[in-house]
C-alpha cells in the first residue's frame, strides 16, 4: 500500500482484484452468448436479427460460439465428436460466419425499409445427440413488411447452457 492506502500494482490485493474483474468480465460475456433452454434460442436469435442492419461483422460474430469455446468443448467431448470438432479450423469458422453475415446484409439491403419493422413469428426446434453431445437445430420465423423469412439456427449444449454456433437465412417468401 502507498501512503493513501491504495493497493499498489504488485500487491496481492491488487492481483486478486484484477483476477476477480477478469473472471467477472468473462462470465458476463459468456452469459450473453448462452441461454439455458432451447426455447430461449428463438428469442436470442430474434434479438440478433433485429439489430443486424446496424451491426458490423465483428459485432455480429461476437454473438456466436468462439473458436476457443469450440476447442474447450472438444476437450470434454466423447472421442467420436472430438474427431469431428478437431477438423474445424478458426479460418473455416470465421469464413462461415462471414458468408452468413453477408447473405443477411444483402437481404436487408434489398429490403431496408421493410426490415426496420422485422417481427417475431415463430420458433421451432429439434434436439439431437451425436456421440453424447446435445445439439439444437432451430427454425426462426420472422416477418418484415410483406416478406416472411426462415432462419436456421444451430446451437450446442456445453453441459450448462446452449451456445449459438450458427444461423443461416434459408428462405424468404
Amino acid at each position: 500500500m502507498n501512503q493513501n492506502n491504495i493497493p499498489m500494482k504488485n500487491s496481492t490485493l491488487f492481483t486478486t482484484m484484477r483476477y476477480s474483474l477478469f473472471v467477472l468480465f468473462v462470465f458476463l460475456n459468456c452469459a450473453n452468448l448462452s441461454v439455458q433452454t432451447p426455447e430461449q434460442i428463438g428469442k436470442q436469435t430474434y434479438e440478433i436479427v433485429k439489430i443486424l442492419p446496424t451491426q458490423s461483422f465483428d459485432e455480429y460474430r461476437a454473438k456466436f460460439m468462439s473458436y476457443e469455446q469450440l476447442q474447450t468443448l472438444e476437450k470434454v467431448s466423447p472421442e467420436g465428436f472430438q474427431k469431428f470438432l478437431a477438423q474445424v479450423t478458426r479460418e473455416e469458422m470465421s469464413s462461415d460466419y462471414k458468408r452468413d453475415y453477408d447473405k443477411f446484409k444483402a437481404t436487408i439491403k434489398s429490403d431496408a425499409e421493410a426490415w426496420k419493422s422485422v417481427e417475431f413469428s415463430n420458433f421451432s426446434y429439434t434436439l439431437d445427440s451425436i456421440d453424447g453431445i446435445q445439439l439444437c437445430d432451430g427454425r426462426l420465423g420472422v416477418t418484415s413488411g410483406e416478406q416472411t423469412y426462415t432462419i436456421r439456427t444451430s446451437s450446442i449444449y456445453d453441459g450448462n447452457s446452449y451456445l449459438l454456433a450458427g444461423m443461416k437465412l434459408i428462405t424468404n417468401k
